[in-house]
């Protein structure tokens, strides 16, 4: 684009990985304003989106997708399990929930895991340490210090813990590569917070650094915008559009804070219908058998 090259029309980026910032700045994106369609679907969204879109007034992409990827729970495990009162509010009550786990959950839920994705716990606790913790300068607009006391002491809090024992409890692999452990686990790391066709499962754990704090979401955004200096600004626009216009209902309800009406699972739905006629055929054949069971009683009490 900064060569005037005009090979692609539209560029999609991930706004978390490219500064696309400068690239609205220094004018390698077309703006998107004077399309009364585009202009009037995006003033709808929420304004954080809005605001990542947006430079001096103008719009010069449109957000496509978004996800935002953390800390998650098996909230069916901690009930079953009667550990619910356990359940950390905050990542430093986690580091006490994995220090009591060391010391004696282990011993009393033996057929329970810690974390289902984990190779190496300092490692994994550290960056997720500094991942909230960095979080919380993003959500201000700060920028980022690390010679801070919080920092100092939820690192601390990370060293004290047992992490041999906590390596030793990590479910080993196979010949194959493969883990055979059916132990449920309790954390994971992947959970993805704006995916609500996950929670019957994992749920997130939305929590802040330490007790009181504020919580802070990081959310991925992929976008579209068009080269301008495409020769086709028209189709582009339109491809626009029709993204917008077809967007997936999930991501739309998750962009647009007025759009509030329930998705139907189809896929559940349909599961739901197939156990409905499998139900009514094995009625319809336990009456049948019933009924020839009747005639056959009726034959020997005539013809004894």
């Amino acid at each position: 684009m900064s060569s005037g090259d005009d090979a692609f029309d539209v560029y999609t980026l991930t706004l978390s990985y490219n500064d696309f910032a400068s690239l609205m700045e220094k004018g390698f994106c077309l703006g998107l304003s004077g399309d009364e369609t585009v202009s009037a679907e995006l003033s709808q969204m929420y304004p954080f989106l809005q605001d990542a879109v947006q430079y001096n007034g103008t719009y010069y992409a449109v957000p496509l997708y978004l996800q935002s990827y953390g800390l998650s729970i098996n909230k069916n495990c901690w009930e079953e399990n009667d550990l619910t009162d356990r359940i950390p509010d905050s990542f430093m009550g986690m580091l006490d929930f994995i220090n009591w786990w060391t010391e004696e959950g282990m011993q009393e839920y033996p057929d329970l895991i810690l974390f289902e994705d984990v190779y190496e716990y300092q490692q994994m606790l550290s960056r997720q340490a500094m991942n909230l913790y960095m979080y919380q300068y993003q959500a201000k607009g700060e920028a980022l210090a690390l010679n801070t006391p919080q920092l100092q002491r939820v690192l601390q809090a990370v060293e004290t813990l047992d992490f041999d024992t906590l390596n030793d409890s990590i479910p080993q692999e196979d010949a194959s590569g493969m883990i055979t452990s059916t132990s449920e686990a309790l954390f994971a790391t992947w959970g993805n917070a704006m995916d609500v066709s996950s929670y019957s499962y994992y749920q997130p754990l939305l929590i802040p650094l330490e007790e009181g704090g504020e919580i802070n979401i990081p959310v991925d955004i992929e976008v579209m915008f068009i080269n301008p200096n495409t020769k086709n600004a028209d189709m582009a626009m339109l491809y626009l559009q029709t993204e917008l216009a077809k967007m997936n209902p999930q991501q739309h309800i998750m962009m647009y804070p007025d759009d509030n009406e329930p998705i139907v699972d189809t896929y559940y739905l349909k599961i739901g219908r197939g156990y409905g006629k499998r139900g009514s055929r094995r009625t319809g054949e336990a009456e049948n058998s019933h009924a020839g069971r009747s005639g056959r009683a009726a034959k020997r009490d005539r013809f004894g």
